[in-house]
């Protein structure tokens, strides 16, 4: 194989437009035998037949990124920090004490990053539902998904409803401190849209896979007896 043309090869996925077919007819022999190499690396896919001259590879992701000077992914957890930052929400949330949630939302994105930790059961015309569950948020915490960024998003994509409801709830609170003087309580009060025993769940949930603790160990076995344990036990 040319070694010169396997390098063009490479060099030439960085630049190619993700999605994009290209035909195999332009490619020299040597990187036409590359193709099974690249689809086996995911590079590229090839999905038509090895006898078809006029087949064409796409690049993946991964190859488009091979020359590019951005190092970073939309991995689950960038892209729901994106959303909770941009302020304006295409959806309406409303989630009740029970975890059923009820989103109004036509994009095919909210309903993507909902199915990241809810549990949908049902999609209408212009809403879907589900339940946030113990499994559902489990599978968002291991893809990197953090408890303050679920509830962050929750908060964000609140129904304008329930906003209204919690400053009608903290208005009262606050005159009813107030009226009896506690000043005290009055610096603690905040705003609290979502239903607390959610909120509080969530961060439970997060704490569970936190209580165990990986540390790097060594595995010392087949003693002759116990002299020789305490002799190992007690060196250095």
């Amino acid at each position: 194989m040319n070694p010169v043309d396997v390098l063009n090869f490479i060099f030439m996925l960085g630049s190619l437009e993700l999605g994009e077919g290209y035909p195999i007819s332009i490619l020299s022999q040597t990187q036409i035998l590359m193709l099974k190499d690249l689809a086996d690396y995911g590079l590229i896919y090839d999905p038509g037949n090895k006898q078809d001259k006029e087949r064409k590879y796409y690049p993946t992701r991964l190859a488009t990124s091979l020359t590019s000077e951005s190092t970073s992914f939309n991995t689950p957890a960038a892209v729901m920090n994106k959303e909770i930052d941009n302020g304006t929400s295409e959806s309406s949330l409303i989630i009740e004490t029970n975890f059923k949630l009820y989103c109004y939302t036509t994009s095919p994105l909210q309903i993507a990053i909902l199915n990241l930790f809810v549990h949908l059961k049902a999609r209408f015309q212009n809403m879907v539902t589900g339940a946030i569950t113990r499994e559902s948020v489990r599978a968002a915490l291991l893809n990197g998904i953090t408890a303050d960024q679920i509830i962050n998003y929750l908060q964000s994509h609140a129904h304008a409803g329930m906003v209204k409801m919690a400053e009608e709830k903290l208005a009262k609170t606050m005159e009813f401190e107030t009226s009896i003087g506690n000043t005290a309580a009055l610096g603690r009060l905040k705003l609290e849209v979502l239903p607390p025993t959610v909120v509080d769940q969530i961060k439970l949930w997060q704490l569970e896979l936190d209580r165990i603790q990986a540390f790097k160990g060594y595995l010392y076995t087949e003693f002759a007896n116990d002299m020789e344990f305490e002799r190992l036990l007690n060196y250095g």
